[in-house]
């Protein structure tokens, strides 16, 4: 069992000293062994989202051009940035802009919701979203891969977002085809469903 407790007083108040802990039965639904990345669905503006990857180690939430297409969003709700991004390799991409999106993680009436800024970006990709680590951090929320799960309390209860096993495989080994070859993020039908007008 792991279990992780608000250390401040505010935070105790808050959730009345709720214990955000995980146990063996959270990973009845993973497969194992894996070493697979924590993809997640989450409702970003008026949309489910499917392929999100949550980063802790990522300092900026991205949002692929591709996805941005397919929200039906407009070019010109882009702030202007100029920030490039560098990946592990030591290669730049340079966003197209920032837009301010709210989201939604769980359901309701356990859901939890914070605007998030993201950097929009036209590189190919597996993903749809990356969630980086403040992100998390603004919501309470603990990230767990083994269990392939992330944890956040609400005001009212603890609340849970499983992960996607063989979306995060299926990503993983898109990428590895794809990491030599200058494709587009591919949306697939379903990745993206509108919740409400």
């Amino acid at each position: 069992m792991t279990s992780i407790k608000a250390g401040s007083k505010r935070n105790r108040d808050d959730y009345n000293g709720q214990l955000i802990s995980f146990y063996e039965v959270d990973a009845k639904h993973v497969h194992f062994p894996h070493d697979d990345a924590l993809v997640v669905t989450a409702q970003i503006d008026a949309y489910d989202v499917k392929k999100i990857l949550v980063d802790s180690g990522s300092f900026a939430n991205i949002l692929f051009h591709a996805t941005f297409r397919e929200m039906k969003l407009r070019e010109e709700y882009l702030k202007p940035i100029w920030s490039p991004l560098i990946d592990i390799t030591g290669s730049t991409a340079e966003p197209l802009g920032m837009i301010s999106l709210q989201v939604y993680f769980g359901k309701s009436p356990k859901k939890v919701n914070k605007m998030v800024d993201f950097l929009v970006v036209d590189i190919s990709s597996a993903y749809n979203a990356i969630f980086k680590r403040s992100t998390l951090n603004a919501i309470r929320a603990v990230t767990k891969n083994f269990f392939f799960k992330m944890k956040f309390l609400t005001v009212s209860a603890l609340w849970e977002v499983c992960g996607d096993q063989s979306t995060a495989r299926s990503c993983y080994l898109a990428f590895l085809k794809g990491k030599n070859l200058a494709q587009p993020t591919l949306v697939i039908e379903g990745d993206i469903t509108r919740v409400w007008n």
